[in-house]
């Protein structure tokens, strides 16, 4: 008895297909959830002069894609990013702050202070993107495969 394969070649050329462009889904999938980390950081950020949220974004790198917050990458360096999601001081998350107040001059006025309190917004953010993050993968890559 003789079995006869038809249409091996043009499955494994497919399959060829999805496995090359296996990497690249699964990036446009992590963007896609990035963008949402970005959306949402955008609209929970406090703003005063809008720097910490302009500084807020995301992009693509060679082996994937990222969110951030606070600049680099050629963005304007927001260095308070940190203290706006965390708080300083006494109100500090996880009790990591200066537990004693203190006062500074900011060029005109002294201030004293005990600190800021925490004002989360890219935390908050990446915990509701994650919840997609599964959903987008799976559609970038079921792009791929009705493309082959």
């Amino acid at each position: 008895m003789i079995v006869e394969v038809l249409g091996l070649p043009e499955l494994n050329a497919r399959l060829v297909k999805i496995a090359n462009g296996s990497m690249e889904a699964l990036k446009k999938g992590t963007m896609k959830t990035m963008l949402r980390v970005e959306r949402t950081a955008k609209q929970l950020v406090p703003t005063r002069t809008g720097n910490l949220k302009t500084s807020i974004h995301a992009g693509m790198l060679d082996d994937g894609a990222y969110a951030s917050a606070g600049g680099g990458g050629g963005l304007k360096d927001i260095k308070y990013a940190p203290y706006v999601e965390y708080g300083t001081g006494i109100y500090a998350a996880k009790g990591n702050g200066r537990q004693t107040p203190w006062t500074y001059f900011d060029g005109k006025n002294f201030w004293h202070t005990h600190g800021q309190k925490p004002k989360p917004y890219f935390t908050p953010a990446v915990e509701q993107a994650m919840g997609f993050a599964e959903a987008d993968m799976k559609e970038a890559v079921d792009k791929l495969i009705a493309s082959t």
